[in-house]
C-alpha cells in the first residue's frame, strides 16, 4: 500500500482540474474542483486553499456512511464551514464526495478506504507543488482510516482524530449500544441484557462465514424480544455480516498505532455519547507507552459532543437543535496545531 507503488501508476491515472475563483476573498484564497481518476472509481473534491507559495493540506475525511464533500449533517455544512476556517487561516483542504451509488460503504472495508485515501493524497502532492505537507483528518471511523494511512505512508506528515475510537473493534461498539441505552434511560439489567446478546451476535459474526452468520442471526433475531418486524431484523443483519462491519469488530488501533512515526493530534469531547472518551483516552495513553517514536497530543473540549458542537448533554437528538456546525473552539484547537507544527518542522 505504498505510495511509491502509487506513483507507479499515476502514468495510467489523470487528475483534472477546473479552477473556481474564490469570490470576494480579501486573502487571495482560491478554491480548484478537482477530480482524481483512480483504477475503479473517480473521486471528485474541493481544495481550498491560500495564495502563497506553500502550504499545509490537510485531507477531510468523514463518518461512516455516504456523504458529499460539505459533510452535511442535520442540514449543515460541517467540513465547508471547516475548509473556509482553515484557508482563512493559511491552511489548505482537500474535501470529496463519497455518494452512496459510487462507494457503497458496507462493501468497502475501512482498509479498502484507506488504500484510496493513500492514493489520493500522493497524487495530490505530485500536482501540487505547493503543498508543502500533507495530512488526514478523520471524524469518527474517519480518524480511524487516518490511523491506518498513517501507519503505512510515510508522506502523510500529520494526522488529526476527531471522536475517534482507540480501543478495540468488539470493545468500541458494546460501548456505543450502551451509550445509546443510557440515553434511552434503560435500567442496569436491561442494558446488562443488551450486552449480552450483542457479544453473543459478534460472536457469530466473528466465528462463521457469511451464509452460516445470515442462519444463525435470522434465529437469533427472530427469537428476541420484543418482536422485531422481517425488514428490519434483515437490514441489521445485511449491515453485521458486512465485510465493512466485520473488519471494523476485528480492528484493533495498536497494530497501526505502533507503526506511527508522524505527530497525532486526538480530540474529544466531553459529552461525546458516541465514542465516550474515558475509555477511549485511557486507550490510547496505553498505546503511547508501547511505541517510543509516537507523539500524540490530546485534547478534550469540555462541553462538546460526538459533532463538536457545544451541548448540554451530548445527547444525539440535540445534534439537529444546535444551529452551529464545529464550535470556534474546536477549529482553533485544529489549526493553532497545525500551524505550530508546520513552525516546529520549519525551524528543523
Amino acid at each position: 500500500m505504498g505510495c511509491t507503488i502509487v506513483i507507479a501508476l499515476i502514468i495510467t491515472l489523470s487528475l483534472d482540474t477546473k479552477a473556481k475563483q474564490n469570490e470576494q476573498n480579501k486573502l487571495g484564497n482560491w478554491e480548484k474542483e478537482v477530480t482524481i481518476k483512480l483504477a475503479d472509481r473517480n473521486i471528485v473534491g474541493t481544495i481550498s486553499a491560500p495564495d502563497s507559495e506553500q502550504f499545509s493540506l490537510v485531507i477531510l475525511l468523514p463518518g461512516v456512511g455516504s456523504h458529499d464533500r460539505d459533510y452535511v449533517l442535520f442540514g449543515k455544512p460541517f467540513f465547508k464551514d471547516m475548509a473556509d476556517y482553515l484557508h482563512q487561516n493559511g491552511i489548505a483542504s482537500f474535501r470529496f464526495d463519497r455518494p452512496a451509488g459510487e462507494t457503497d460503504h458496507l462493501k468497502m472495508t475501512i482498509r479498502e478506504q484507506a488504500e484510496n485515501v493513500e492514493q489520493i493524497a500522493c497524487i495530490l502532492l505530485e500536482e501540487f507543488p505547493k503543498i508543502s505537507q500533507i495530512g488526514i483528518l478523520g471524524h469518527s471511523q474517519g480518524g480511524m482510516i487516518a490511523t491506518i494511512v498513517a501507519s503505512h505512508s510515510p508522506k502523510v506528515t500529520f494526522i488529526i482524530l476527531v471522536g475517534t475510537p482507540a480501543v478495540k473493534g468488539v470493545d468500541y461498539n458494546l460501548d456505543y449500544e450502551r451509550s445509546m441505552a443510557e440515553i434511552q434511560g434503560l435500567s442496569d439489567d436491561q442494558i446488562a441484557g443488551i450486552q449480552k446478546f450483542q457479544r453473543e451476535v459478534f460472536d457469530v459474526v466473528l466465528q462463521n462465514e457469511s451464509k452460516k452468520s445470515i442462519e444463525i442471526l435470522q434465529e437469533m433475531y427472530t427469537e428476541l424480544k420484543p418482536r422485531r418486524s422481517q425488514q428490519r431484523i434483515n437490514a441489521t443483519i445485511h449491515r453485521i455480516t458486512s465485510d465493512w462491519f466485520k473488519f471494523n469488530l476485528k480492528y484493533k488501533p495498536d497494530q497501526y498505532f505502533m507503526k506511527i512515526k508522524c505527530p497525532v493530534l486526538a480530540i474529544y469531547g466531553e459529552y461525546d455519547r458516541q465514542i465516550p472518551p474515558s475509555q477511549n483516552i485511557a486507550a490510547l495513553r496505553t498505546i503511547l507507552t508501547k511505541n517510543e517514536n509516537l507523539t500524540v497530543e490530546i485534547v478534550t473540549l469540555l462541553s462538546h459532543n460526538h459533532l463538536f458542537q457545544i451541548s448540554e448533554t451530548g445527547n444525539p437528538y440535540e445534534y439537529e437543535k444546535i444551529e452551529s456546525t464545529f464550535s470556534q473552539q474546536f477549529l482553533n484547537t485544529v489549526s493553532d496545531w497545525i500551524r505550530r507544527l508546520k513552525n516546529l518542522q520549519e525551524r528543523t
